[in-house]
């Protein structure tokens, strides 16, 4: 009866809490394998950003896919190349 409990306190403790949360390791990697949001083709300033106009590409070191919401639908302030950055800032409000 003592080993199963000593086993089952193991394995809870190997379950975890269920909060997922960067480890200290991958901290490091964490913005090199993250995508951001990019131009997928020169747009000109004022264009209208629609999906047809964005691309996700590495590193991540812009806005993460899923923050397309804050820039869909606003006009650019600026000119953009294709796969450059597309950053809240260059959006109108």
């Amino acid at each position: 009866m003592k080993s199963l409990v000593i086993n089952i306190h193991e394995t809870m403790e190997m379950l975890g809490d269920g909060e997922k949360r960067v480890l200290e390791d991958e901290e490091a990697l964490q913005q090199n394998v993250r995508r951001s949001i990019v131009a997928g083709k020169d747009l000109g300033r004022g264009t209208i950003i629609a999906m047809e106009h964005l691309n996700w590409v590495r590193p991540g070191i812009g806005l993460p896919p899923g923050s397309e919401g804050l820039i869909l639908g606003k006009a650019l302030k600026r000119s953009l190349t294709k796969g450059e950055l597309i950053l809240q800032d260059y959006v109108t409000e």
